[in-house]
């Protein structure tokens, strides 16, 4: 058997690469998937190189350098050899349900897509309503094609289901290697380390948890790992305020692993998430977190228990640091429960194997 995996739509393994996760797509999924598959077909959405290491997985680049939005809708017919051969399409997120639609109305391919984040709320959230209506429409539509969604989280089969989705739905959450994010122990420092990973969006309300650092009593490092248009007033906002501080724009997920392992407190201030693979790393790795009260959180977190939840305003992230500053039996509590969390539910190498399960049988059918 063939499969073709699509990248999210717009992204390339050279995108990966300069944020750390296109080693995490080769050792944790593709290594898998190609002991199951006689051959997998990478689509990507540029023009590029890259070595996989696997004998069995081949890229396929957009060559010609097509602009995308138009690539979208051709390339089943640039790849229609490939595409032809492949008994299944297999979409990593839901962006590049276009051209598999197009795939299935013209070789009758099945689909399964990870389903992961709810895209129309996305754009609603950042005021895009012309980019909200065609996202729901794409939502409503692409569903009604695909053979089998992958959920992340309870919401999302929630989701789903509300659209009147009549295929599979498997519900597998994002997951991390919990052999190599794992509790470290920490040099004891004067100051506390906070940690972000996002965005520099209005969506992950960074300037709330920015202002929140800003009036703290305590003396603590921030560490903020990302990059995004609200960079440059959130370094003002910081330099103005006279906060110890650090941006780090990207990092391989080796040393993610080890900015994780070197925190004390992980801060997810978002107004939007789906099911957080930041949370779930930090949580690993022992953090004890403070997250707003985005929908579906508390499919993850439990008050005072593996983790503390916040409002979205900056008083509130305030508020909740404060209290871990303040309560070092609490942290380790929380840090203790956070990792026994993830070991239970987000161990991804059990998580691949019943993802693999589900793929094949429906190949099979």
């Amino acid at each position: 058997m063939e499969i073709a995996i699509f990248l999210a739509f717009k992204e390339s393994m050279r995108d990966l690469k300069d944020v750390g996760q296109d080693r995490r797509l080769v050792d944790y999924y593709l290594k898998e998937y190609s002991k199951q598959f006689n051959k997998i077909y990478i689509f990507s959405w540029k023009n590029e190189k890259y070595d996989f290491g696997i004998k069995n997985v081949v890229l396929v680049p957009n060559s010609k350098n097509i602009n995308i939005y138009i690539y979208n809708f051709i390339l089943p017919f640039i790849h229609k050899g490939v595409l032809k051969r492949v008994s299944l399409l297999r979409l990593m997120q839901f962006t590049p349900i276009i051209p598999a639609v197009i795939s299935k109305l013209f070789w009758h391919k099945k689909i399964v897509a990870t389903y992961g984040y709810i895209y129309s709320e996305f754009f609603k959230t950042k005021g895009s309503f012309l980019k909200y209506f065609f996202w729901r429409t794409v939502e409503k539509i692409g569903l009604l094609f695909t053979d089998a969604i992958i959920v992340t989280s309870p919401k999302m089969e929630g989701f789903v289901k509300k659209n009147n989705f009549k295929n599979k739905i498997i519900l597998i959450p994002n997951s991390v290697n919990i052999k190599e994010f794992c509790l470290m122990k920490k040099e004891i420092g004067i100051k506390k380390e906070i940690l972000f990973v996002g965005r520099f969006e209005v969506e992950k309300n960074i300037e709330n948890l920015a202002l929140a650092i800003l009036e703290l009593k305590e003396d603590v490092k921030l560490t903020l790992i990302g990059r995004g248009s609200l960079e440059q007033k959130i370094i003002k906002l910081l330099d103005d305020g006279g906060a110890d501080y650090k941006i780090i724009q990207s990092l391989p997920h080796k040393e993610l692993k080890e900015m994780y392992q070197k925190s004390d407190i992980f801060v997810l201030p978002s107004l939007n998430e789906g099911y957080p693979k930041v949370l779930i790393e930090a949580m690993a790795c022992g953090l004890a977190c403070v997250v707003s009260k985005y929908d579906g959180y508390q499919h993850i977190i439990k008050e005072n228990e593996n983790g503390l939840v916040s409002g979205f305003d900056k008083d509130s992230i305030k508020e909740k640091i404060e209290k871990l500053l303040k309560d070092e039996v609490l942290m380790k509590k929380i840090s203790k429960e956070a990792r026994l969390f993830v070991e239970k539910n987000n161990d991804i190498e059990k998580n691949i194997i019943e993802e693999l399960e589900n793929i094949k049988s429906l190949c099979e059918k």
